[in-house]
């Protein structure tokens, strides 16, 4: 005896069967090539926040100097922190890769110039311009200062023993960094370049013994130059800028106000 409509019952749950399942992984397969797909997304906002068409904005907290984010941000800086030199320090963060980058909202088809690595230890000095903004790459949530930098003038020379940030207005753009003594020397310009390393002394090595030497630099013109040295065990360093080689100052002149104490007798103009 046969039984068609038990048996077309069975067929009607077999081929449900089989198009849940199907529905079930092509589920799983498209999940499987969007994930991927969301976390490049992800990784590239956090590397290169500048892509997004969504780009987060970092939150200046009450009292002016501060600001704040989740992760990767741009900062929109104040006008009163934007043609001049200005210091980074990190107040708060969840590990030590921070990274600043320069960016300028006229350009916003030009990717940003890398700055330098921000530490808890020291501040990052910069060259804020007339149009900078300020991109911050990182993992994790911080909180960092920006506050203006009394930074020394330099003429067309300077020389010190110690630690020294100097401020150039000029049209030179190409010099010498030159040391001698114990200790290593790392002397770093940032320009509308970004990061330009002028010279290291013994190639970094921290257990070379006592050197000297002579490195010939160039920079990128920009309407002013943040000059960084960093100088350990009382090595003796010399800056000499070609001004014979000027091609006039650059526009418009940043703003400077020096105090007293931004003059250290380490370094010399």
């Amino acid at each position: 005896m046969s039984y068609p409509h038990a048996a077309d019952h069975r067929i009607r749950r077999y081929t449900r069967g089989i198009a849940v399942f199907g529905a079930v992984l092509a589920v799983m397969t498209v999940g499987a090539a969007v994930l991927p797909s969301v976390e490049r997304e992800n990784s590239r906002q956090t590397q290169r926040p500048w892509v997004s068409e969504s780009p987060v904005e970092a939150v200046r907290e009450p009292g002016g100097s501060v600001w704040a984010a989740s992760g990767s941000a741009r900062i929109i800086l104040p006008e009163e922190l934007r043609n001049r030199p200005i210091e980074l320090g990190y107040i708060e963060a969840g590990d030590d890769g921070i990274q600043a980058w320069l960016g300028d909202v006229r350009s916003l088809e030009r990717a940003p110039e890398y700055l330098g690595n921000v530490w808890d230890t020291m501040p990052l000095p910069m060259a804020a311009y007339a149009d900078s903004e300020l991109w911050i790459v990182s993992k994790h949530a911080w909180r960092m200062e920006i506050l203006p930098l009394d930074a020394t003038e330099l003429g067309s020379s300077a020389s010190g023993t110690s630690d020294a940030v100097l401020v150039y207005v000029g049209g030179a753009s190409t010099g010498t960094v030159s040391w001698s003594g114990e200790g290593l020397l790392f002397a770093v310009a940032r320009t509308v370049g970004g990061y330009q390393s002028l010279a290291v002394s013994g190639d970094g090595d921290p257990d070379a013994g006592p050197t000297s030497g002579r490195a010939s630099f160039e920079w990128t013109p920009s309407p002013f130059v943040v000059i960084e040295i960093s100088a350990y065990n009382d090595i003796e360093w010399t800056i000499e800028l070609d001004e014979s080689t000027s091609h006039g100052e650059a526009t418009p002149s940043p703003t400077l106000t020096p105090t007293p104490d931004a003059t250290s007798d380490e370094a010399t103009p």
